[in-house]
């Protein structure tokens, strides 16, 4: 079971705790949302232990969490792995598609990936089914996974990237491409689901990044992702993704 901690702090809010369930791309997750009066008050922190080890309780051994000091320090006592936010956008890879195509149908999409599990299959199934075409940058393993898709779906995914005439393109990287990386795609718009994705990318790319503190504003639709489509923070932008979580 993945869990997650979302912690907002106001000094003139009263303190709250949420438990409850969260599917993000199909996937479950045990989530506890904190409103805190400080990042280190004695009360704030051991209502933070407290959510921590009831987690535990519940089985979750991997929580996508602000990374603070004292975050960690709770996780490695109750034997939890701290995942980063990364984990949840990689489980929202297909949302993110859907997001940057907006349902056009004469689109392309890329999808790199140098390790294959669930969440790269299910964003490759995504794309099979919802553009015209699919390029798959898998390594030693792309030609199983396009014969799969073609079995699946009946479309066809190429493995090299080809020429095309498409009106919207998306790349996404699920891994650090390697330096000499390149896409040939048309004006593709290419979010990173990994750490240091962005920088490694010799193009014009997009990262995602989320706050270390997340809003709950409305517990019940709370969840913005926000794309950065810079490196220059001063002058980006942000692309905002929201109500992805459903209680």
């Amino acid at each position: 079971m993945q869990g997650i901690i979302r912690i907002r702090v106001d000094g003139d809010a009263p303190r709250a705790r949420i438990e409850r369930m969260e599917t993000i791309g199909g996937v479950r997750f045990q989530t506890a949302l904190l409103q805190m009066r400080s990042e280190d008050g004695m009360l704030d922190n051991l209502m933070l232990r407290q959510s921590v080890r009831l987690l535990a309780l519940r089985g979750v051994t991997r929580v996508a969490a602000p990374d603070t000091p004292y975050m960690k320090s709770v996780l490695a006592r109750y034997h939890i792995d701290a995942a980063p936010h990364t984990a949840l956008l990689r489980a929202l890879a297909p949302r993110v598609l859907a997001h940057v195509l907006r349902g056009t149908p004469n689109s392309a999409v890329l999808l790199y990936a140098r390790g294959l599990d669930s969440d790269v299959l299910a964003a490759a199934r995504y794309a099979a089914q919802h553009c015209r075409q699919l390029v798959l940058d898998f390594g030693a393993r792309g030609e199983s996974v396009r014969r799969r898709l073609m079995d699946e779906t009946g479309a066809a995914a190429l493995l090299d990237q080809v020429g095309v005439h498409a009106s919207k393109t998306a790349v996404l990287l699920f891994d650090r491409p390697h330096p000499t990386f390149r896409v040939r795609l048309p004006h593709p718009v290419t979010v990173a689901l990994c750490e240091g994705g962005a920088p490694a990318a010799d193009f014009d790319d997009a990262h995602v990044a989320g706050g270390l503190y997340e809003p709950l504003v409305d517990t019940d639709r709370e969840g913005v992702l926000s794309m950065v489509v810079s490196h220059d923070r001063a002058a980006c932008s942000a692309l905002e993704i929201v109500d992805l979580i459903k209680k």
